[in-house]
């Protein structure tokens, strides 16, 4: 007799009580012969998300007060028993069929440690009328260029529970750039993916948003971003990967160089270009390279 599948979706939440009825009721929402657990990980919210939590009786509210999002990614995880594992985040939802195209999509491929759907991003008071649709196939395949330089849509994918045992937990000491470590720590260990055509998940920008705050965006992520390209290169990588990531490292130094000057912070830019030099002495090669790369993919396609 054949089981129905489980799912297990964690959503780590901080201070969200205006979002959180919203994601966990696109949960609910989901029609379908399968079991769900939500996990939601609360990092010692004061504003009465706790509150709105448990108006759900469905949900299994824990709390951790360290480690940021990704601690609270560990700990739901290390409590998932569902055959596939979503994460969803407090101020987002999953749109109308998640959770059946997903199911649907790893029947179809029963080798695929994930699935991959894309995702619509739309303004947090006007959910109708979305403002950017992210249905790329090389963000969705993990390709080396959207590792280093796309949205990664880690919350429109949904894993196999062995997965996180074969790639390891999220790295905690990254504040916002863990999602894509974790993806490039996949990718690097063969992660196998299948496609999901449409979307399946919705991001909310809004001021309180850290990753997809539209006021000032570059300024949460450059950093960690440039650690991350660090680190990579420190490691051992396929000779494709590394050229990608030299390409990314050099663009990101860039980017932070100009952030700081247009601060008024020559001293911590010159840090940061001598830095970027230790590691690669031809980064500020990247961003030419980079432009004539997507000039040549425009002008002549893509392979």
């Amino acid at each position: 007799m054949q089981t129905k599948p489980t799912f297990s979706i964690v959503t780590p939440v901080l201070n969200r009580a205006d979002f959180i009825a919203q994601a966990i009721e696109s949960v609910t929402d989901q029609a379908g012969d399968w079991a769900v657990t939500h996990i939601v990980v609360d990092g010692g919210s004061v504003d009465g998300t706790q509150d709105v939590v448990r108006r759900y009786p469905g949900v299994r509210l824990l709390e951790r007060r360290d480690g940021g999002i990704y601690g609270a990614l560990n700990t739901g995880i290390a409590h998932a028993a569902g055959e596939y594992v979503g994460l969803l985040n407090s101020d987002d939802a999953y749109l109308p069929g998640a959770f059946s195209s997903a199911v649907e999509a790893f029947s179809s491929a029963p080798d695929a440690d994930s699935v991959a759907g894309g995702a619509v991003f739309s303004h947090w008071k006007n959910d109708a009328k979305p403002g950017q649709t992210v249905n790329s196939k090389m963000v969705k395949d993990l390709h080396l260029r959207a590792l280093a330089f796309d949205t990664l849509l880690l919350n429109a994918r949904f894993f196999r529970r062995p997965w996180f045992d074969v790639a390891g937990a999220f790295d905690e000491t990254y504040e916002i750039a863990g999602d894509r470590e974790f993806l490039w720590r996949s990718v690097l260990a063969g992660m196998k993916t299948a496609t999901i055509p449409q979307t399946n998940y919705r991001y909310r920008l809004h001021p309180g948003s850290k990753t997809l705050n539209y006021e000032n965006p570059g300024r949460y992520w450059r950093a960690e971003h440039l650690r991350l390209a660090r680190a990579l290169l420190d490691g051992k990588l396929p000779d494709d990967a590394r050229r990608a990531v030299r390409r990314w490292h050099g663009i990101e130094a860039t980017r932070e160089i100009m952030g700081r000057l247009q601060t008024g912070d020559v001293r911590g830019a010159g840090t940061v270009g001598l830095k970027a030099f230790s590691v690669d002495a031809s980064w500020p090669l990247a961003p030419a390279r980079e432009w004539c790369g997507r000039l040549y993919e425009t002008m002549y396609g893509s392979k």
